[in-house]
């Protein structure tokens, strides 16, 4: 299995290099899957919010206490667990540079210091017969996710992409997900990758209190797209809980995660190489005068499509962002009211209980409509683009079509995998929502809720319709004016990524295309006589990235990557 990847999709560079001066991009790709494919590690981060048991968790595993479990939220590092013979922790600064230290800090106080603000993160060597035992698979201690602040965003960025399984750690106190928890999970399950739900802490709670918190988060995991492979409960005082964790990792195949990672990334460059050689051997066939008519047209359609860009970017900064602020705020507001006596009641048990739950339903909320609303407003570009370039019998609105399946994806997920880079940077922006939007209305709620509380204060206000009507008429307001001002500030950086998304792809494509066609013209001048070895050649070409793809497919397909 080592070699099931490299095999075709060193072949498929074989291939595409006969066609790096018409698509020197998808050789470019090729080359660097194959890089990341010689040099992927397969990560595993455990991620919940903070005390939620994951540093706990890892000690217990690992059989002692090595990771602290009291940092404060502005210092813990994101750490990479390694077997070693000898103990030692390497922490990689900002610059790139590394360090060494002797330990690993222990508490807050030794981690909190001026010599660590630069530090991103942490690589932990450790001789414990469990990591070695992994066999390639790489655990990684992440800070919690419910911090809001840039260090720990940029930890959960880095690791976001490279995770090949993640490890969801929740405490069986809280009972349900933090709401900063289901934000993060709907990043992950943009990526097919397995998932392990650990509940700790269940020494504190009983059976049949786990039993229905483990059914209520498995469920909420599974409607977000990530259903758990495993369930697993952990317990501070279960000696079995070490050996339960060590066989749930043992279940995860670094060679199948390796497939799931960068299949679809293989497939998605073999298939254009297939439809640039489609292009080529159709082109071929028409005479060098019919040729120069159609990379005329090519050339005015590239025309066409930077002057329609710049007209659909100027629509996107006038009646599509307000219509998408208004809806997406309207959104939020009415799923609040609709909750009105669910959130009255969370309040009565307390500040904490009401502000994690009011956060929960405005974060499904403004993700569920901020997607459908840009969904509508890139429909509406791309029919007004196809409207506005598909002239002189050159079939831009399909070349538009294919070019916008890319960024569909986006607005879909608000993310993409067909290119490593750009799914990134995508994934970042994503991110970006959740922190810059639902950060300051958590903040909102924590600013009023002492009004709101003053009302508990006498036996006499205990009254549940003063309650709710100051609610209705002050807080619920005041988080719709604060989450359309906040989509105004992030709302214009969306969709300069979706528009560049969408640029780059049309524009590759089209750049592609015509050059595919003057490569033809020039094959027809100069090589008259070689026309038909060529046509066959093309042919053997195309047969054999079509089988190159169903080598792939059929491992992508295995039931071992997905057992």
């Amino acid at each position: 299995m080592s070699d099931a990847l490299t095999g075709p999709l060193t072949r498929l560079i074989g291939i595409s290099k006969e066609f790096e001066s018409t698509a020197p991009q998808i050789p470019n790709d090729l080359c660097s899957q194959l890089h990341q494919i010689k040099n992927f590690s397969a990560f595993v981060p455990l991620i919940g919010v903070f005390s939620a048991g994951k540093s706990s968790l890892l000690n217990l595993w690992l059989g002692q206490n090595i990771l602290p479990v009291d940092q404060a939220p502005t210092t813990a590092l994101a750490t990479e667990l390694r077997y070693g013979e000898q103990q030692s922790l390497i922490i990689t600064l900002a610059d790139g540079t590394v360090r060494e230290v002797h330990y690993a800090p222990q508490n807050a106080l030794e981690v909190n210091n001026d010599a660590t603000q630069e530090d991103q993160f942490a690589c932990l060597t450790f001789p414990s017969s469990r990591l070695r035992d992994l066999r390639g698979l790489i655990p990684v201690d992440m800070p919690g996710v419910d911090s809001g602040i840039k260090r720990h965003v940029d930890a959960f960025y880095r690791y976001a992409e490279r995770g090949a399984a993640f490890v969801v750690v929740v405490s069986a106190e809280s009972g349900t997900l933090h709401a900063s928890l289901a934000a993060v999970l709907h990043e992950i399950a943009l990526q097919p990758v397995p998932v392990i739900l650990v509940l700790t802490k269940c020494d504190k709670s009983t059976p049949e209190s786990l039993e229905n918190v483990e059914e209520e988060i498995a469920g909420r995991l599974s409607d977000m797209g990530c259903p758990p492979q495993i369930v697993m409960r952990a317990s501070r005082n279960d000696q079995d809980t070490a050996e339960r964790l060590q066989n749930a990792l043992l279940q995860l195949n670094v060679q199948d995660l390796k497939i799931t990672h960068f299949a679809g990334q293989i497939l998605s460059s073999a298939s254009r190489l297939k439809d640039h050689i489609v292009m080529l051997r159709k082109s071929s066939t028409q005479d060098p005068s019919a040729l120069d008519a159609q990379i005329y047209q090519y050339e005015r359609a590239y025309q066409e499509l930077n002057d329609s860009l710049a007209r659909q970017k100027r629509r996107l900064s006038g009646t599509l962002r307000q219509e998408t602020m208004d809806k997406v705020s309207g959104d939020v507001h009415n799923a609040l009211v609709r909750n009105l006596d669910v959130l009255y009641d969370c309040l009565v048990q307390g500040e904490d209980i009401f502000q994690t739950r009011t956060a929960a339903i405005i974060s499904d909320v403004y993700r569920t409509s901020l997607n459908q609303a840009l969904r509508v407003n890139l429909s509406d570009i791309i029919m007004n683009m196809q409207n506005e370039t598909g002239g002189d019998n050159i079939d831009i609105g399909s070349i538009l079509q294919n070019g916008s399946q890319t960024a569909v994806l986006v607005l879909e997920t608000l993310a993409t995998v067909s290119k490593g880079s750009r799914w990134y940077k995508l994934i970042s922006t994503a991110l970006a929502v959740t922190t810059s939007v639902i950060n300051p209305i958590v903040e909102l709620l924590i600013i009023f809720l002492p009004d709101i509380i003053k009302f508990f204060s006498d036996p006499e206000e205990r009254k549940r319709e003063l309650v709710k009507q100051n609610l209705l008429e002050k807080v619920f307001p005041e988080i719709r004016r604060r989450a359309r001002e906040a989509l105004a500030d992030i709302l214009p950086e969306i969709e300069l990524e979706l528009i560049a998304s969408l640029e780059e792809e049309w524009r590759t494509r089209i750049e592609e295309s015509r050059r595919a066609l003057e490569c033809c013209r020039e094959e027809k001048r100069q090589h008259e006589a070689e026309w038909l070895a060529r046509q066959d050649s093309w042919s053997a070409q195309i047969d054999g990235v079509r089988i190159i793809m169903r080598e792939i497919e059929q491992l992508q397909n295995s039931p071992t990557v997905h057992s």
